[in-house]
């Protein structure tokens, strides 16, 4: 059975290409609860209720915070909200462990700035996020502790009525401004095992990006009465919970500098599992059942699952998304369905408990229908496998689609054999609006990028170990003395009288070569690539008209080194997405300080020579009077949209900036031509007391963000938003440093690991290669990444198009993703001794087929074999052999 269903024809009544529609958009606020009553006595200590309803999963336990008032929510949030779908869920007590103030008087959230959450405007008494619900105080302005600083701290599970548990949830930010950093949970269970999880810890606010928290508050409080305001947020994550065993208790990471973890609310989501009501059974044992007239049930003990029973194809969440493809003329939007297998993993070696397919999954509702099912072939036991479900529009129909809808799963046959219905409000996702925009399914599948700092820089490139040497301009600048390596080592190599503006006479780009690049790239196996076409020192590497002559175009080698690399790439690697980098501020351009544009140790002036203060230095190509904003910052932006038709636009800093008013053109110029467009989250750094209204206009491109941006790092957990890190095939810096030797530079296997880690948390990798100035890719560089390109040409099967899996990203040194129809195993290390063994649940059944990529025919069609639930793979030497670096084992789904 093939993987994707057929598309099924359009009907006159569905919007096809080209036909308006009128579009409207809501703001996605957190449901208020009910209004129901009940008095809550103050108690010294906490007592668990746990009342899960059997869909709804209402649960709460009392909180010494919360006085005998009505339950009821007046805070305000703008986080990211997905469709109502509640899941059976139980809330832990972790008020006991409180030992922070957040918000409110006395409130001294990080001991780095000693800011504070702005009380008015966080969610009170509980928070409802992918399906599940968050209890929070009913008054964060008491002055009381409400968080916890992680120190390693036990918690204990409710055990009488649950055990078995697949999801932990939490709702933490991190105290620090910048970076993320790891933090280990470890969990406790029955039969004396343990497992651990790391997050990511993202802070609650940053300079340099925009995070995308699930509550976000417009500011945050600092003493003497300052407000910063910066986007201040709360995250969410979750992971998977093993449920071999009950578990028993959790242990809190411990405690990190600069970085603490403070964790708001932890919530977790138990396994169950779900019966007919015997008169609706009939004959249908063997088979999905139909849900309705179901009872819930959850997991108290693996004795309580009948040996014949089956798992149900049970929605988890629906998801509706921006991204969009044309199927038989019409424009068609992806509708994510999870499903879960709610089963603990405990019986996961018998197959019966399995959700085997294929399925075809289909949704219906007012003022849309189903065009392409998607297709589900199987779910082990506490697994859940994204779907998506492709819908268009009726002809006629608004753009705001809410109100009642019906999911539906049929067998090869046919037959229905799972519905579900509820009222989803799927309206975001076919808006006009520029918020709430996911990036392309190009970008998703796309994985591996090359990045190009290239520029002035690059002619003295240079700058000490742990510094980036495109700031060589702004650092010798920074502190005129003895102490400053940059100051120094520009003084002893070229004398105080040359300034930075010199460099651009031999900026010649002699050794250009656009094709040499574009073909480059592709060989190195990248799918797109992000040219920097104008750094902070302003110098811009394409034809920016008459806005400024600061360029390549009218300076030094004259030359539109973007136009060529763009038009190589259309003519010779045409499958290459093709994306700029555009900084949103220059350092020394005279015109931002005059027009207001500067900012904090950017003010927007002329350099001081750094060995002669009375003397200032050239901005050469200035055209004097120009608005910065908008006849400078915002042109260029347009330029690179419309002239050179970008599809990524990787913009930094921020700053003051047009970005909204950018996006609102960007976005629809490049739909009408067919293409999907990303842009990234770095935004602005608002300092104290900054005026709000024009703060709005400050975000950057964080005001709109598609994807997190780590530098120089990365996440160390699975992310459920889409995420990039960008880093320079240098150690320390993205652009060619001369004092980087060959062999420092980051090896082909040390790239590959890279690579492959990112993408198993649902990550893309863009990586810098840094040329000289005559625009020379030295060979150091080029070794290393067709040495990747040519791991990625047999196994990239296994990292292109995949996603992450659920169970966990990586197990010691194994890393695993997945499709619909295949699920890969990729080992760092070679394997020993005949055999590889993966001690964690496959999915893999009879049937299916095991290959070794990369080994040809001897490392085709493996045999392997379960025992004790671990999966054994026999691999011979002579396969092995033949792979380097990583050893991607890649199981084919028998359909």
């Amino acid at each position: 059975m093939a993987d994707i269903a057929k598309p099924s024809k359009p009907t006159d009544d569905e919007q096809r290409v080209g036909e308006s529609s009128t579009s409207h958009v809501d703001q996605y606020d957190v449901p208020s609860p009910s209004s129901t009553k009940t008095n809550l006595p103050k108690v010294a200590t906490l007592a668990l209720i746990t009342l899960c309803a059997l869909l709804g999963g209402v649960t709460f336990f009392i909180h010494p915070r919360w006085p005998n008032l009505p339950w009821h929510h007046h805070g305000k949030t703008d986080g990211v909200k997905w469709p109502k779908l509640n899941y059976p869920h139980v809330p832990l007590n972790i008020s006991q462990f409180y030992n922070n103030v957040a918000a409110g008087p006395g409130a001294d959230f990080s001991p780095h700035t000693h800011g504070w959450y702005c009380a008015e405007h966080l969610p009170t008494v509980k928070f409802d996020y992918d399906g599940v619900e968050f209890l929070l105080p009913i008054n964060w302005s008491d002055g009381n502790p409400d968080n916890v600083i992680a120190k390693k701290q036990l918690v204990e599970v409710p055990r009488d009525s649950v055990g078995f548990y697949r999801e932990m949830h939490i709702l933490y930010a991190g105290d620090w401004i910048d970076g993320e950093s790891g933090n280990r949970f470890t969990f406790h269970f029955e039969d004396g095992s343990e497992s651990q999880v790391e997050v990511s810890a993202k802070n609650w606010w940053t300079l340099h990006w925009l995070n995308q928290g699930v509550i976000r508050t417009p500011y945050h409080h600092l003493p003497g009465g300052d407000v910063n305001h910066n986007v201040t947020q709360i995250y969410h994550w979750s992971a998977a919970v093993p449920s071999d065993s009950r578990l028993l208790s959790i242990t809190l990471p411990e405690a990190y500098w600069p970085n603490h973890l403070h964790i708001f609310a932890m919530t977790l989501v138990p396994n169950l599992i779900e019966e007919q009501a015997r008169s609706a059974m009939g004959n249908r044992k063997g088979s999905q059942e139909i849900l309705q007239n179901s009872v819930i049930r959850l997991v108290t003990d693996a004795k309580m699952i009948p040996k014949d029973y089956v798992p149900k194809i049970r929605l988890r969440r629906i998801v509706p998304t921006t991204k969009w493809k044309i199927l038989n003329g019409v424009k068609s939007y992806a509708v994510e369905a999870t499903v879960v297998n709610s089963l603990p993993t405990l019986v996961t070696p018998d197959k019966h408990m399995w959700i085997q397919g294929p399925f075809y999954l289909a949704l219906q509702g007012n003022g849309f229908r189903t065009v392409q099912e998607g297709v589900l072939n199987r779910v082990m036991p506490s697994d859940e496998i994204k779907v998506k479900i492709w819908i268009a529009l009726r002809k006629g129909a608004s753009e705001y689609v809410a109100g009642a809808a019906t999911f539906t799963a049929t067998d090869s046959t046919g037959s229905v054999v799972a519905s579900q219905s509820d009222t989803w409000d799927l309206s975001h996702s076919f808006t006009d609006s520029i918020e709430n925009r996911d990036t392309p399914e190009w970008w998703d599948d796309a994985k591996f990028g090359i990045f190009i700092h290239w520029s002035i820089f690059s002619v003295p490139a240079w700058s000490p170990p742990g510094w980036y040497a495109a700031w060589y301009w702004w650092w010798m600048h920074r502190w005129t003395n003895e102490d400053n390596g940059f100051w120094r080592y520009h003084r002893d190599t070229y004398g105080p009288d040359v300034v930075y503006d010199d460099f651009i006479a031999d900026f010649t780009g002699a050794k250009f070569n656009a094709s040499e690049w574009v073909n480059l790239f592709a060989d190195a196996g990248a799918k797109y690539f992000v040219f920097v076409t104008k750094h902070h020192d302003g110098f811009a590497l394409f034809d920016t008209k008459d806005t400024t002559h600061r360029s390549s175009y009218h300076l030094g080698p004259r030359r539109d080194f973007l136009r060529e690399l763009f038009d190589a790439a259309k003519a010779e690697q045409p499958h290459l997405y093709r994306g700029t980098y555009l900084t949103m501020p220059e350092w020394y351009n005279p015109d931002a300080g005059r027009t207001g544009a500067g900012f904090g140790d950017w003010p927007g002036f002329l350099a001081h020579n750094a060995y002669n203060d009375s003397q200032l230095e050239p901005y050469t190509g200035h055209i004097y009077g120009k608005d910065y904003l908008r006849d400078i910052q915002l042109e260029h932006m347009k330029m690179l949209a419309v002239n050179y038709e970008t599809e990524i636009m990787w913009c930094d800093i921020g700053g003051p900036n047009l970005t909204v008013e950018f996006a609102k053109e960007w976005y629809p110029f490049a739909e009408s031509q067919g293409r999907q467009v990303v842009m990234n989250n770095r935004m602005f750094f608002l300092g104290p007391s900054t005026d709000r209204a024009l703060a709005n206009n400050y975000l950057g491109c964080g005001a709109i963000p598609q994807f997190d941006t780590p530098e120089y790092t990365k996440f160390s957990s699975i992310q459920t938003t889409k995420w990039e890190t960008s880093e320079g095939i240098d150690p320390y810096c993205y652009s060619y440093n001369r004092r980087t030797k060959d062999d420092e530079y980051k090896s082909a296997e040390t790239l590959l690991h890279t690579l492959i880690d990112i993408v198993s948390k649902n990550g893309n990798y863009l990586l810098n290669l840094g040329p000289t100035g005559e625009g020379e890719i030295i060979e150091a560089m080029q070794v290393r990444v067709l040495e990747v390109g040519k791991w990625l040409k047999h196994s990239g099967d296994c990292v292109y198009g995949t996603t992450y899996s659920f169970p966990g990203a990586e197990l010691g040194r194994l890393r695993f993703t997945q499709t619909s129809s295949r699920f890969c195993i990729i080992s760092f290390d070679r394997p020993r001794d005949g055999y590889l063994v993966i001690e964690r649940p496959i999915p893999i059944l009879k049937g299916d087929r095991i290959d070794l990529l990369g080994a040809g025919s001897s490392g085709a069609d493996l045999k392997w074999w379960t025992r004790e639930g671990k999966l054994v793979i026999a691999v011979s030497d002579e396969a092995a052999n033949l792979v380097s670096w990583a050893w991607a084992f890649q199981i084919q789904y028998d359909l």
